[in-house]
C-alpha cells in the first residue's frame, strides 16, 4: 500500500504550543510544533556599507527571537512500515538585517539538550526539511521520528510556521491484515542466511541442505537448497522447480562446489585487460593490473540481478526511496532496460547475491574494499550524470567509455557499495559518492565518499563485483 499526501494548508503556532495534528493516514501521524524559546537572545544589526542601510536602519539593535520547531512523524498504524518519507516547508520573514548577533551558546544548547550538537544551528529563514528512513520493516509500531529546526527573527516579525507537509511510506509485506497487531519481527537475519549457506554451499552431504532448508523455510537460498538435494538424491532432470544459470562446460568437484572446467587453469593463464565471464549470465569480469584480482566490468545490469531472482526466492520488484519519493526497482523513478545498472539493492541484498553467483560458480565474489575501487578507478572520466545529459537516471552500462583498466561508469551511473565498515562501525558501509543524480560540486572526484545502513535502498545505489583469481 502507498500513500501520497500533500497539504497546502498554512497553521500558524502560538508560543508554548502542544504539537499539532497536521495530518492523519491510516494512523501514520505528522505532527508539528513551534516554541518561542529565547526571546530578545539576539540583536539586529543593520551595517553602513550595506547597500539596503536605508530600508534596514530602523531594525539596527533592534530584538531578535529564536524559534524552536520539531516536525515528527508518529506510526499509530499498528503495523511495520517500509521506506518513509514526510516533508515539510518553514514559512518566515527574511530579516532586514546586516547581521546578528546570536543567543549566548551555553544557554542555548542547555535549553536544547534532546538534540544533538551538530544539529544545534540556528537559521535566520525558512527552509525545508524531511525525515526520511530506507529499509524493510523501519520503522515500527509506536515509534515516533523528530526533527528539529531552529530560526531567529525579529521580534516585531509573524511566528515561523509550516507548511506544505506531506507523507509516502509503504506498510511492511509482513505486517498482519489486522491494523491492530504488529508484525513479528524476522525470525533470522539476513547476515545468518548467508552465513548459513556459504558454509554449505559446497558440501556433498544432504543433510546440510535439509537442515538449511528446515532453519530458513523462506531463506533467500531455497531453491538452490532444494535444487543441490534433487542433485544429490539423482539425475539432473529430477530437479523440482527454481532455474540456474546455463553454465557451458561445467564440472562438479567433490568439497569444490561447481565452476567452469579448468577455471583455475583458465585463471593462470588470464592477464591484465582480460575480459571473461564465469556463466553466461554472470557479470563481464576484467583482470586488473596487479593481475591478480578481476573486477566487474561494470556495474551489475538489471538483467543479470533479474536472473539472481528468478533462482531464488528473492522478490524482483521492491520499494525503495528516491529524493522526494517511493518507487521501485523495476520502476525507479526512470526508464531502463537490462542493461542499466540495477537500483534500489541495499549491501544486504548485494551479499546475497554474491553469495549465490559464488555458489553457481565455484568462485570467490565480493564487493570491492575501497582502496581496490580507487585503484581500479584510476583515470576514469566523466560518465552519466544528469546535468550533464539533461534528463533523470542511469544510462545503460559502457556507454561512456573505460578508464586505462578496462572499467565504465567508475565516475557516474550509481554510487557503488564497498565491503569497508563506516570507522568500525559495520552497521554502515562505504560507497562511491558520484551517482547520476549527484549535483553537490561542478566536478567530483574518485576519493569523493558517503556511507548509509546496509539495509538502504535507493534509485542512486547499486553494486559492482570483484573475483580472486585462482
Amino acid at each position: 500500500m502507498r500513500w501520497v499526501i500533500l497539504s497546502l494548508v498554512i497553521v500558524l503556532f502560538s508560543a508554548g504550543a502542544a504539537a499539532q495534528l497536521l495530518l492523519e493516514v491510516d494512523g501514520v501521524e505528522l505532527h508539528g510544533t513551534a516554541r518561542r524559546i529565547m526571546p530578545g537572545a539576539g540583536v539586529c544589526n543593520v551595517s553602513e556599507t550595506d547597500t539596503s542601510y536605508e530600508q534596514k536602519e530602523a531594525n539596527h539593535g533592534a530584538p531578535m527571537d529564536v524559534w524552536r520547531l520539531d516536525f515528527s512523524v508518529r506510526n499509530g498504524s499498528g503495523r511495520w512500515l517500509d521506506h518513509l518519507i514526510a516533508r515539510y516547508e518553514i514559512e518566515s520573514e527574511w530579516p532586514d538585517c546586516t547581521n546578528w548577533s546570536g543567543p549566548d551558546d551555553a544557554q542555548f544548547r542547555a535549553l536544547n539538550s534532546d538534540v544533538p550538537l551538530h544539529e544545534l544551528t540556528v537559521q535566520w529563514s525558512g527552509t525545508n526539511g524531511f525525515i526520511q528512513e530506507s529499509g524493510r520493516n523501519v520503522v515500527g509500531p509506536g515509534q515516533t521520528l523528530t526533527t528539529t529546526a531552529f530560526l531567529i527573527v525579529l521580534n516585531s516579525d509573524p511566528e515561523p510556521r509550516f507548511s506544505n507537509w506531506s507523507v509516502d511510506f509503504n506498510f511492511g509485506a509482513d505486517a498482519p491484515p489486522g491494523a491492530g497487531s504488529p508484525a513479528a519481527p524476522p525470525a533470522y537475519s539476513a547476515e545468518q542466511d548467508n552465513l548459513f549457506w556459504q558454509s554449505i554451499m559446497s558440501s556433498t552431504d544432504p543433510a546440510d541442505f535439509e537442515a538449511y532448508l528446515a532453519q530458513f523455510p523462506s531463506g533467500v537460498f531455497r531453491r538452490l537448497a532444494e535444487d543441490r538435494l534433487a542433485e544429490l538424491a539423482g539425475p539432473a532432470d529430477s530437479v523440482p522447480g527454481g532455474a540456474r544459470l546455463p553454465r557451458a562446460n561445467t564440472v562438479t568437484s567433490p568439497g569444490s562446489g561447481s565452476r567452469p572446467a579448468g577455471g583455475a587453469r583458465a585463471d593462470a593463464t588470464r592477464r591484465p585487460g582480460d575480459v571473461f565471464r564465469d556463466c553466461d549470465e554472470c557479470p563481464e569480469m576484467v583482470v586488473l593490473p596487479s593481475g591478480d584480482l578481476a573486477m566487474g566490468r561494470y556495474e551489475v545490469t538489471v538483467g543479470e540481478y533479474m536472473a539472481f531472482t528468478a533462482a531464488t526466492a528473492v522478490s524482483a520488484d521492491v520499494s525503495c526511496l528516491s529524493f522526494d519519493a517511493i518507487v521501485y526497482r523495476l520502476d525507479p523513478g526512470f526508464p531502463q532496460t537490462d542493461r542499466h545498472p540495477v537500483t534500489c539493492v541495499s549491501w544486504d541484498e548485494a551479499q546475497e547475491y554474491l553469495s549465490w553467483l559464488s555458489a553457481q560458480t565455484g568462485f570467490n565474489y565480493r564487493l570491492p574494499t575501497d582502496v581496490e575501487w580507487e585503484r581500479a578507478a584510476e583515470g576514469a572520466e566523466l560518465g552519466c550524470f544528469a546535468v550533464l545529459k539533461d534528463s533523470d537516471g542511469t544510462c545503460p552500462v559502457g556507454e561512456y567509455g573505460a578508464n586505462a583498466a578496462g572499467l565504465s561508469d567508475m565516475l557516474g551511473n550509481v554510487s557503488e557499495w564497498m565491503d569497508d565498515c563506516l570507522e568500525g562501525d559495520c552497521s554502515q558501509r562505504l560507497l562511491s559518492s558520484a551517482d547520476w543524480d549527484f549535483q553537490g560540486l561542478s566536478n567530483p572526484t574518485l576519493d569523493m565518499r558517503w556511507s548509509s545502513a546496509t539495509d538502504t535502498q535507493t534509485n542512486e545505489i547499486g553494486f559492482r563485483v570483484v573475483r580472486e583469481l585462482d
